[in-house]
């Protein structure tokens, strides 16, 4: 199914299959795999997530009802945004706040030292 990576991989796994595969992650998930010109990182996402949950909302969890999502972990920890969220995720939060899903992609595609066996 087309959908599998989006629905079913973290994003993190699923830039690790494409530091594997040397797809782009954004062709992974079925999107335009354009570049994006003002890419934001997960502390910057989570950061702007949280402000406006605090100007729109009374609570984290009203958000999380209105996006269907839960969020308050990577929100806590934006470090952990990548390893809790899938595309679909990310894309209905970003997109509920006016934010372009695409630019909150994980940016790189090599895999970090310890993803590599010195030993291949």
């Amino acid at each position: 199914h087309d959908d599998e990576v989006a629905t079913t991989l973290s994003l993190r796994q699923a830039q690790k299959l494409s530091s594997v595969t040397g797809i782009g992650i954004a062709e992974l998930i079925g999107c335009d795999p354009t570049d994006v010109a003002n890419p934001i990182d997960a502390s910057n996402f989570c950061a702007a997530v949280r402000s406006h949950i605090s100007a729109t909302y009374s609570q984290i969890s009203q958000f999380e009802e209105a996006v269907g999502w839960s969020v308050e972990k990577f929100l806590l920890d934006p470090d952990r945004l990548y390893d809790l969220a899938n595309w679909d995720c990310l894309r209905n939060v970003a997109s509920s706040i006016g934010i372009d899903p695409i630019a909150v992609l994980p940016r790189s595609n090599k895999p970090s030292e310890q993803d590599v066996d010195p030993n291949a």
